[in-house]
């Protein structure tokens, strides 16, 4: 078996780092959590009311004729427009009463967002191939 000497073990402790006061350890924790909140503001929250303010604009802007897809995926044609909440469309032959807040999207823009979404599918599948 080894022994650690004395003087190894004294010079050890000396070299240690003082503990901190509990002053510094509150500081040093608010600092912390203020950073991860930080963060959390400019990862989370300000996409998110972004997109928010895309939406509500998009729904302010659809009138008579426009083609929408609803939340539950179905492709629709506005008919009416009752008030700013309600409107009347027309499904598969039938004319249908909605919000307006269940409106995901106007089709058109969601078609040039796929094909776009497949084409970019198309060149990276024919780079991996090279």
């Amino acid at each position: 078996m080894f022994f650690i000497s004395a003087a190894y073990a004294g010079d050890a402790a000396a070299n240690m780092p003082e503990p901190a006061s509990p002053g510094e350890a509150l500081t040093m924790n608010i600092l912390l959590l203020l950073i991860f909140v930080g963060i959390y503001i400019l990862l989370v929250v300000r996409p998110q009311q972004k997109r928010f303010k895309e939406h509500r604009n998009m729904l302010s802007e659809i009138q008579k004729g426009t083609k929408v897809v609803t939340g539950g995926g179905i492709v629709c044609k506005v008919v009416k427009i009752i008030d700013e909440d309600e409107m009347i469309v027309e499904m598969g032959g039938s004319e249908v009463t909605i919000l307006r807040s269940t409106i995901m999207g106007r089709y058109d823009d969601m078609v040039v967002k796929n094909a776009a979404n497949e084409n970019d599918k198309k060149k990276d599948k024919d780079k991996n191939k090279k």
